[in-house]
């Protein structure tokens, strides 16, 4: 059920229409196009959305995808010398391929901030949220939504948790290629 207005994704990142045209144009040029075998890219979907259990029957390449996939999703160091060689082995080159608020969930990702007792209201909330996103998202529960819709619009809301999850996904890419989370 979905906990802001819209029965459907794409209706949700509507209310924010630089939120809905920034996942178009995601959506149009990486993630259903692009170089790599799009069934390739659905298997690591599914892998991401816990559809695909162990991964211990696949081979090859989708093998080396959904091991690269739990790198950047789950645990960067995954992403070691071996990985690495046997990517540059099975794929070819061309298939290698208020803003305070949304920093300091940023840092937070990042493990810039350790612990968030100290922070109250709206930053301690979107903390929490933080947090949900990325490593439990059990933790969204009725409370903290609760919390969430009296510290924020529903327009902040998707504004914020888009941003949280696209900043999740290039820090978890940034450590699994060998780069720090942030750029200063």
């Amino acid at each position: 059920m979905p906990r802001v207005a819209g029965a459907t994704a794409t209706e949700i990142r509507g209310l924010v229409p630089a939120a809905r045209e920034a996942w178009d144009e995601i959506e149009r040029n990486v993630l259903r196009s692009g170089l790599v075998d799009q069934r390739l890219k659905e298997l690591c979907y599914s892998y991401l959305a816990d559809e695909i259990g162990d991964i211990d029957g696949y081979r090859g390449r989708e093998r080396t995808a959904l091991e690269w996939t739990y790198a950047i999703a789950y645990d960067s160091a995954k992403a070691d010398d071996a990985l690495w060689s046997r990517l540059h082995a099975e794929f070819s080159e061309e298939e290698l391929v208020d803003q305070r608020l949304k920093e300091l969930c940023y840092s937070y990702l990042a493990d810039e901030i350790g612990d968030i007792e100290s922070y109250r209201g709206r930053e301690r909330t979107a903390l929490e949220w933080t947090y949900a996103i990325a490593y439990d998202s059990a933790k969204a529960d009725d409370a903290l939504w609760s919390r969430l819709h009296a510290e924020f619009s529903e327009e902040e809301l998707v504004d914020l948790g888009c941003a949280i999850g696209f900043e999740l996904g290039r820090q978890h890419w940034r450590r699994s290629v060998g780069l720090p989370p942030r750029e200063r």
